[in-house]
């Protein structure tokens, strides 16, 4: 059972989010983490969740924050994030998270948490195998709670893969499905963007073909005037605090995602790099207090 629906009468400042050290039990015998204080969820106060019911976002600028860890979770619903996009490998672009680990989260935070699938770094051109990982990875996830599938696939000539996503979506029902970045690799980023509307897309992660999503501002105002209401454009790339409001003013766009991370140390000698990334809460809580003051 989802243990949103499962734990929805615990009192907000006693939500689990691991199990208790070296116990390899159920998730019906979760021990209780207590945390300082509540885990907020800023996009809707009037929101009933974790109870199961559909969650929304109500300020008017959505942040949305990319996480890879209940720590990174708790962390940016504490600077208010309105939701969360959980992956693994941030440093590789994002990889599929466990199972496992979105129950984390979705047990300790009460955003909506919409994940990501990709099976691998580097492009988009996945083989048949890569491509059922996908569709079985996204059932699994959304059986575990995911509020969404963030994916997408090229074909071998780099275009947009519209019949493999056609089958994700019919997979999938009618859970959210949302476009990553690789519709920054495309030749024709108007072309897919109509494509994924047709196909019943609700949302497309873009900074417009460039690095950031400030040099690719232009590109991303002209997605926004294309999508005209019929898809949401969430830029992200690069996004600041000090930069968050210009790339409103600039694209039009109401949403904006972003890492917002610091790095951890943790020396792994010649095994693996010896840093991570982890979510600065003094960094989202900037970015979201900075649309905040823009939206007064």
């Amino acid at each position: 059972m989802n243990r949103r629906l499962q734990n929805g009468d615990k009192k907000q400042g006693e939500r689990s989010g691991v199990l208790a050290h070296g116990d390899s039990s159920s998730i019906d015998q979760m021990v209780p983490l207590k945390f300082a204080s509540p885990v907020p969820f800023p996009g809707n106060q009037n929101s009933t969740n974790p109870t199961g019911a559909t969650l929304t976002v109500k300020n008017p600028i959505t942040l949305e924050v990319c996480i890879s860890s209940v720590e990174d979770a708790v962390a940016a619903c504490a600077g208010g994030a309105d939701r969360l996009e959980l992956c693994v490998a941030m440093e590789l672009g994002g990889l599929t998270p466990s199972v496992a680990l979105l129950e984390e989260v979705l047990y300790t935070v009460s955003v909506p948490v919409v994940v990501m699938v990709r099976p691998r770094a580097a492009g988009f051109r996945y083989t048949q195998v890569e491509r059922s990982l996908i569709l079985r990875d996204s059932q699994l996830l959304l059986a575990a709670g995911a509020d969404g599938i963030v994916s997408g696939a090229l074909r071998e000539d780099g275009k947009f893969d519209l019949e493999f996503w056609q089958e994700l979506r019919r997979k999938t029902g009618e859970c959210p499905l949302i476009f990553h970045r690789a519709l920054d690799v495309v030749s024709d980023p108007s072309e897919t963007l109509r494509q994924l509307i047709d196909s019943g897309t609700i949302r497309v992660l873009t900074s417009g073909g460039c690095k950031t999503a400030w040099e690719g501002r232009q590109q991303i105002a002209r997605l926004q005037s294309l999508a005209d209401g019929r898809i949401e454009i969430l830029a992200g790339a690069g996004i600041t605090p000090s930069n968050a409001v210009p790339l409103i003013e600039a694209t039009g766009c109401r949403q904006l995602h972003g890492s917002f991370s610091d790095v951890r140390d943790d020396p792994a000698s010649c095994v693996a790099a010896s840093t991570y990334p982890v979510t600065s809460e003094p960094l989202v809580a900037a970015t979201r207090a900075a649309l905040d003051e823009y939206q007064l």
